[in-house]
């Protein structure tokens, strides 16, 4: 029996039930799986397929990222719709339809220059939308070109469309993230399942004189990134400062709607002497830090995945302007396990100058943006590259299988020149200088060895 097959017969069956066991400070790294995006600015993915991942692109297009390579051409391209010069405007963010792999529709932010939310649907092509399927869900006027937020998530638990938008910006605070008649400065849900308006019945406002219905929570200067843990449904919420305070805010699932964040009456926990009262039901971030100490900061998701046990429940910020990367744990609401990650995910290769948003795939797991190399960054374990890993993306799958099939030989056989030891050290098991069958019979141990990254339980094999 090949190599191969011997692989699929008998050690992938036992691999598949092995679980890696929780391990306690896990080193992470920074790989880059892919580069030369025109300034990349969110990443997403759809969680039934384990394979693609959607890379929205600030000036209008949407493209699809297959196993570290990029398709073409775009999935999506409205750049003939979208503004994207001048302050933070463009194509802002992408959400599949829970059940998008039944009905193909998909949801976008753009700014042209007001904000526009829209609904998109895919061609017969898995690998292409119809650029003239918008459906137009809420436009909203901008008065100015910054604090537009533009996040736009499904949440897993209600499965509401919720959108972050910012308070119109401009030179001085506008008082529009208290002002109960504008969508600006708010955290808006929406029901797609309704005609438009598309508002919710249970929404907290609805039936309120003077509160517009679409709004959920009130009080936010620009909510850039925001998420939902995907295990709990909890709402994290980073809110972009002034001069004072960065913050990030969390409603959990137990907590009523209706919040409100406190901006511009509060900077974080600062009262800022702009309202006459405070404001009500006021929502008390669970951590700040000095505008100071950066300039924006960059929400990113908590962590879910299997690839890293023991970081599950934690979540990852960054800063716009100084490339500092922090993780935290919440306990009954309270931080815990505050982590600065910044020396430990300075990037394997490429040129990661600064973080503009995070991404979650499929399985949960992590990736980072940086825009100014059109660059996708995944965050994974310090030794995953170091376990067979032959393809250099940090999984285990069939492309590894397919690339290593033929490297094993027989003693005193010569391999392919592209499968010699000095091409793939790792895989040079006993150090011989040679890749044989008795390297691939300890490459099959490590695959079940405690320090293993598994990925999607290598999906693609198991069919």
């Amino acid at each position: 029996m090949s190599p191969l097959r011997a692989f699929r017969a008998g050690s992938l069956a036992g691999m598949l039930c092995w679980a890696s066991p929780a391990r306690g400070d896990t080193p992470l790294a920074c790989r880059l799986v892919a580069d030369r995006f025109d300034y990349p600015i969110f990443v997403t993915s759809d969680p039934c397929d384990g394979e693609r991942l959607f890379v929205v692109e600030r000036a209008g297009r949407v493209r699809l990222l297959l196993r570290g390579r990029t398709l073409d051409p775009p999935f999506l391209d409205i750049t003939d719709r979208v503004v994207s010069e001048g302050g933070e405007r463009g194509l802002l963010s992408v959400a599949l339809h829970p059940r998008f792999e039944e009905n193909g529709f998909f949801y976008v932010n753009y700014t042209n220059p007001d904000t526009v939310v829209s609904r998109f649907r895919v061609t017969e092509n898995p690998d292409r939308a119809d650029p003239d399927s918008e459906s137009v869900l809420l436009v909203i006027p901008q008065p100015h070109a910054n604090h537009n937020g533009g996040c736009i998530q499904f949440s897993p638990r209600d499965g509401m469309l919720y959108v972050g938008m910012g308070d119109g910006g401009g030179p001085a605070n506008s008082g529009n993230a208290q002002d109960p008649t504008t969508l600006l400065g708010k955290m808006l849900r929406l029901d797609v399942e309704l005609p438009p308006p598309h508002v919710p019945p249970d929404n907290p406002f609805v039936g309120d004189d003077g509160v517009r219905d679409e709004i959920w929570a009130f009080g936010l200067r620009n909510p850039w990134r925001f998420s939902f843990d995907r295990d709990s449904g909890d709402l994290y919420i980073a809110d972009v400062g002034e001069h004072l305070r960065e913050e990030v805010s969390v409603r959990f699932i137990s907590d009523p709607p209706g919040a409100n964040f406190g901006w511009d009456c509060y900077e974080g926990e600062i009262w800022t002497g702009e309202c006459d009262t405070p404001p009500p039901e006021h929502a008390a971030p669970v951590l700040t830090y000095p505008t100071s100490d950066g300039c924006a900061i960059i929400g990113g998701p908590v962590y879910r995945g299997a690839a890293i046990p023991d970081l599950a429940g934690t979540y990852f910020y960054a800063d716009l302007c100084n490339d500092r990367v922090f993780s935290f744990h919440l306990i009954d609401g309270e931080v815990t396990g505050f982590r600065d990650r910044t020396e430990e995910l300075t990037a394997d290769r490429g040129g990661r100058d600064r973080v503009v948003s995070f991404g979650e795939d499929a399985a949960g797991e992590l990736y980072m943006i940086s825009p100014t190399g059109g660059e996708i960054f995944k965050i994974t374990p310090n030794f995953c590259l170091t376990r067979g890993d032959a393809t250099d993306d940090c999984r285990l799958d069939l492309a590894d299988v397919a690339r290593l099939q033929n490297c094993f030989t027989a003693d005193g056989e010569s391999p392919p020149p592209e499968c010699n030891a000095e091409a793939f050290p790792c895989l040079d098991r006993d150090g011989d200088a040679d890749l044989d069958l008795a390297d691939f019979a300890a490459w099959l141990a490590a695959l079940a060895g405690p320090a293993v990254c598994l990925e999607n339980c290598i999906s693609a094999t198991c069919n």
